[in-house]
């Protein structure tokens, strides 16, 4: 089982995975944020995950 993150250190990730989606072209939005907290702190599974929109 994995171990839950705080929300401090979700938002140390949020900056990095947005760095990174925004290299591929992808702008994720507080829909998104969401959707990434709740599966990285253990509230939701990764299912609830949605495919984030092209920035075109």
């Amino acid at each position: 089982m994995r171990r839950k993150l705080k929300q401090e250190e979700f938002e140390e990730h949020w900056k990095e995975i947005t760095y990174q989606l925004e290299l591929e072209g992808l702008k994720p939005d507080a829909e998104d944020k969401e959707s990434m907290r709740q599966v990285l702190m253990g509230e939701a599974p990764l299912s609830t995950l949605r495919e984030i929109k092209n920035k075109g």
